[in-house]
């Protein structure tokens, strides 16, 4: 197994560890969340660099690009639901 591979198996076992401990904490909470189509596309995308890691150009853009679509996500998640002239809750 080479140097690459080992790293893309570390990467995709840390990826399903953080997964499956966000589930058992999310259940344990009772709370549960829908994942928007952006944030899908940005895991599809990060999940896609670490597998494309031997070609270090299109794998760290699709890296890159899945963690900008992530953070995207984020602040159109946090940002308050009211119109323009509504005050920020």
């Amino acid at each position: 197994m080479s140097t690459s591979a080992v790293y893309v198996v570390i990467g995709l076992t840390t990826l399903l560890a953080v997964v499956v401990v966000s589930l058992l904490v999310g259940r344990a909470q009772g709370a549960t969340t829908t994942l928007t189509p952006l944030a899908g596309l940005a895991f599809s995308l990060v999940v896609m660099g670490l597998v494309l890691g031997e070609n270090r150009v299109v794998g760290y853009s699709f890296f890159a690009l899945g963690i900008a679509l992530a953070i995207v996500d984020m602040v159109r998640r946090e940002r308050p639901r009211g119109g323009p002239g509504s005050p920020a809750a």
